[in-house]
């Protein structure tokens, strides 16, 4: 039997109502997911809504330790991510030289609607307005962030940039804003 999570009481306004929506959907499909393949992880989504930050890490049979920086080191950062997008991220990782994976960091991955406020408040702050700050942060409830939709990469060298760029396509991942080349999602995540 599959238990459906569902999205607590401490969700209030219309953003953070959509954002827990999407996240309990995303558990409940991770659950599922790890059902189906009889893992460890499928114990650690049943009993904490989500793996440890090291079951999380390695999935998928990748491990991203190593590669988590800033945002990335958040607890529920891996844990958070669609199943989906964390399987095509495993196989580009897994694809990657090793000269280059060791060059391809993930800063950001799964934001909680708490984290998506206040970046968006910080952002508020720095460029002075909703409009300016809407270029470079989405509102909370508004980011693919929040769905476990979207990683964003720090590229330890030019070559690793060219190569996660070159190589999105072949795991069905893109990079969909020209003004944010760190930014990948699943491929058509955008309509």
């Amino acid at each position: 039997m599959i238990e459906q999570y569902d999205l607590g009481a401490s969700v209030a306004g219309p953003y953070n109502m959509l954002a827990a929506m999407q996240l309990a959907k995303a558990r409940t499909n991770a659950l599922r997911a790890a059902q189906q393949q009889d893992t460890p992880v499928y114990n650690a989504l049943k009993t904490h809504g989500g793996p440890t930050r090291a079951a999380a890490a390695s999935m998928d049979g990748f491990d991203f330790t190593s590669h988590l920086v800033g945002g990335g080191l958040r607890e529920d950062a891996i844990s958070g991510l669609a199943p989906d997008l964390h399987a095509a991220l495993s196989g580009m990782y897994a694809a990657a030289p090793d000269d280059i994976r060791q060059q391809l960091y993930i800063t950001s991955a799964y934001r909680s609607p708490e984290v998506q406020e206040r970046l968006w408040n910080d952002a508020l702050k720095k460029y002075g307005s909703a409009e300016a700050a809407r270029k470079w942060v989405a509102p909370p409830g508004r980011s693919h962030h929040n769905s476990g939709g979207a990683v964003d990469f720090k590229y330890g060298n030019d070559a690793a940039r060219a190569w996660a760029h070159e190589n999105a396509a072949n795991h069905g991942l893109h990079f969909p804003m020209e003004w944010e080349p760190w930014h990948i999602e699943l491929a058509g995540s955008r309509g």
